[in-house]
């Protein structure tokens, strides 16, 4: 990542680097007044002004500590032509002398060396203007991929890998299972000793001085963030809840003809008195022998019901007995004995 060039002698890079200073100083709003910050730049000494909300203890004091930390960063993040040493004072609202201080140098970068690079920078500032914020990660997502892939010593461990698994499919797939546990003990324990609570509470101060910044604009953020929250949490669980059945909206025809069958309500085929009462006037032939789990044997004929009814018994080795007659195959009498 190439470094930010900022010129502070030129009006406009001064006025950004301004809004840029009291935004970092609005990010410890429990600390610093930031609209009361100032910054003064002579021969090559760039003097930043902060007033303390509290007094505090010099040096001792750990939020003090971790904004000239951040401070100092950020100078060596960026490139600021004209300058040798920064150099910061912290006032209070009731004391002239300041009650702290903290200095360090930077890279000196004359303001002149702008201009033998002008065109350059000026062309390669409107090639990336062309380009889309959001696809600068993803390029350089891309990026980091194509290199690891074109690196020779990806290409010589793929080689290496290829010939282990040919000569020992079987170690290769126990290597692999014990990379596997191996990656996945890692970020168990990675979850199980980082600091939660710490960072839970960092976060809640972050949130507490953003709403303390502007609480307006914190509020329609958090209002946005909620709403598109419920609207993706809707219709998600729409979207992988299962199909729901309503039987009362099928067609007659489907239900009658599977769900209120009476060989569904039967029991497994055989000579059970359950398959017994299953039994209905009215059922042919093949569906009692099919209930029942075997066929029958025609013993008389049953005047009765009529001149062309017959009784059929069917017997288990059990000793029991069960006898139906069919009056032009259709059941329209049965009688058992000995079966349960």
């Amino acid at each position: 990542m190439k470094a930010v060039r900022l010129n502070l002698e030129d009006r406009n890079s001064w006025h950004k680097f301004q809004h840029v200073l009291v935004s970092l100083a609005s990010d410890y709003i429990d600390l610093l007044a930031a609209e009361q910050t100032e910054c003064c730049l002579q021969q090559q000494v760039l003097t930043l002004t902060f007033t303390l909300v509290d007094q505090v203890q010099g040096d001792r004091h750990p939020r003090l500590n971790e904004f000239t930390y951040a401070l100092e960063q950020f100078f060596r993040r960026r490139e600021f032509m004209g300058v040798r040493r920064v150099q910061l004072e912290f006032f209070t609202a009731h004391l002239e002398t300041p009650v702290c201080t903290h200095q360090f140098t930077v890279p000196y970068i004359p303001a002149g060396a702008v201009a033998a690079n002008a065109p350059r920078a000026v062309a390669r500032a409107t090639g990336r203007a062309k380009g889309n914020l959001v696809t600068r990660p993803l390029g350089a997502l891309f990026r980091r991929a194509k290199a690891w892939l074109l690196d020779p010593e990806t290409a010589r461990q793929a080689r290496a890998a290829g010939r282990l698994t040919a000569r020992d499919p079987r170690g290769a797939l126990v290597g692999a299972k014990n990379f596997a546990v191996g990656t996945i003990s890692q970020a168990v324990n990675w979850i199980d000793t980082f600091d939660w609570e710490s960072w839970s509470r960092d976060r809640l101060e972050q949130q507490k001085r953003r709403h303390r910044r502007n609480l307006f604009k914190a509020v329609i953020e958090d209002t946005l963030i909620v709403l598109c929250l419920a609207i993706a949490f809707y219709f998600g669980a729409d979207y992988l809840s299962g199909p729901t059945l309503n039987v009362a909206a099928m067609p007659q025809s489907h239900y009658e003809r599977f769900f209120d069958n009476d060989r569904y309500r039967c029991g497994n085929p055989g000579m059970t008195r359950k398959n017994y009462l299953c039994l209905k006037k009215g059922m042919p032939y093949e569906q009692v022998a099919q209930i029942l789990g075997q066929e029958g044997k025609p013993i008389a004929l049953d005047p009765q019901f009529g001149d062309r009814a017959v009784i059929i018994t069917w017997s288990n080795s059990r000793g029991g007995a069960m006898n139906a007659t069919f009056d032009g195959n259709r059941l329209v009498a049965k009688a058992y004995t000995g079966i349960q």
